[in-house]
């Protein structure tokens, strides 16, 4: 396992999004400014302002892994036993759901 400091920057942002926080799994606020890794293999990986602010950085990564082991078994759980509507199913929903809600609005239009 390769122990070299993975270095995170902070750098101006687009403030367009909230991103991805690599460390607690959470998201960013839309802020002008980001703290991310700038090159190498975690290129691009994102800490929120809430992990900065707190930098108990190795606390809140053991949470967001034991987490993530614990959905990983829960999905694991899964396999095999999952049902879901056909395609087929899904749009006649999506088309019966969207005449009723055109109904409804021709319906409040002519009040």
């Amino acid at each position: 396992m390769d122990r070299k400091k993975v270095v995170f920057e902070l750098v101006e942002d687009n403030a367009i999004v909230r991103r991805p926080c690599f460390i607690c799994g959470g998201y960013s606020e839309k802020s002008q400014i980001v703290c991310e890794v700038r090159e190498g293999l975690h290129k691009g990986k994102m800490v929120c302002e809430f992990c900065v602010q707190s930098q108990e950085i190795d606390d809140i990564l053991k949470g967001h892994i034991e987490s993530l082991e614990t959905r990983a078994a829960i999905l694991r759980s899964l396999i095999g036993r999952v049902e879901v509507p056909t395609w087929e199913q899904w749009e006649d929903k999506f088309c019966e759901v969207e005449r009723e809600a055109e109904r409804r609005y021709v319906e409040a239009q002519n009040k």
